[in-house]
């Protein structure tokens, strides 16, 4: 293989067919020759970002934020960006919720993934839920004449790379009252909890865990005739 020198920097090089030693070389020889002869030079004036309103030098022609934080917080929040709310979560009717509750709670009856509960619709308290505590947490609230809604609301969080995500608390007390039942939780319910305590302040969530689904077992559970029990915490 003969040696060639490059029509850039003059370097010798080995190779079959090229003129440039690399591709920087090529690149930078192309955009001389291009200079050289008048030919266009695209240059991309700073921009101010439409969220922020920091100044910053633009990528492409089409950038308008400084950062994908930015554009997920402005098309978040900007009703007129009609794009972005055409591809916004849409609300689910409370049916609808329903009916893609039982299809999951089916098909997580076929894995061995700890989520599985038992999921339905109990009788005695007329409406659908993932599991025996949520069941039996309803269960208290009625027999203590507690007015409550399960699964209500949905909240549309953002991440910090501009991403939305969607965290449903599971039972509604009053409009700014949650309670979440957590036998155990995953690294995803973890990054949903921290981002609903950051963005939503003024909401009180109360978490029912191990320890304090204990405490009302032994409380209650002598007290409402179809309590479910578990293996963990049989009679």
């Amino acid at each position: 293989m003969s040696s060639k020198i490059c029509k850039f920097c003059g370097r010798e090089y080995k190779t079959r067919g090229k003129s440039f030693c690399n591709k920087e070389c090529e690149g930078k020889f192309r955009t001389k020759y291009k200079i050289k002869q008048g030919g266009p030079i695209k240059t991309m004036l700073d921009r101010v970002c439409l969220c922020c309103g920091k100044t910053f030098s633009p990528v492409h022609s089409t950038n308008k934020y400084c950062s994908k934080t930015c554009a997920g917080k402005y098309r978040y929040h900007n009703l007129e960006d009609k794009c972005f709310i055409d591809k916004r979560p849409k609300e689910r009717s409370i049916e609808h919720r329903r009916k893609l509750s039982i299809n999951m709670a089916e098909r997580m009856k076929n894995t061995s993934c700890k989520t599985k509960g038992v999921g339905g619709i109990r009788e005695d308290i007329g409406h659908y839920v993932r599991s025996r505590w949520e069941a039996n947490i309803c269960r208290i609230l009625k027999e203590n004449n507690v007015i409550y809604e399960y699964e209500p609301d949905v909240f549309h969080l953002i991440k910090e790379d501009g991403s939305t995500i969607s965290y449903i608390p599971d039972i509604k007390i009053s409009s700014n009252y949650y309670v979440e039942v957590k036998g155990w939780e995953t690294e995803k319910s973890k990054i949903k909890t921290k981002l609903m305590r950051e963005q939503n302040p003024d909401i009180f969530i109360l978490r029912i865990e191990e320890k304090e689904y204990k405490y009302l077992l032994k409380t209650f559970s002598s007290k409402i005739d179809k309590w479910e029990f578990d293996k963990r915490h049989g009679r």
